[in-house]
């Protein structure tokens, strides 16, 4: 079943970020990935949502 108008996926780049781990309070370097995220398309978004 294919749905028309239902959305896409899309994959970025994040780049590296600095965190810590909680339990010792140890700083920790995250890598540079590629994430995937689904963005829900306008049409079907105002047709969940009638008047807004």
């Amino acid at each position: 079943m294919l749905m028309s108008g239902f959305g896409k996926f899309e994959a970025y780049a994040m780049n590296a970020r600095l965190g810590r781990n909680p339990q010792n309070n140890q700083r920790v370097t995250f890598p540079a990935r590629t994430v995937v995220a689904f963005r829900l398309s306008g049409k079907f978004r105002a047709e969940m949502n009638p008047g807004e």
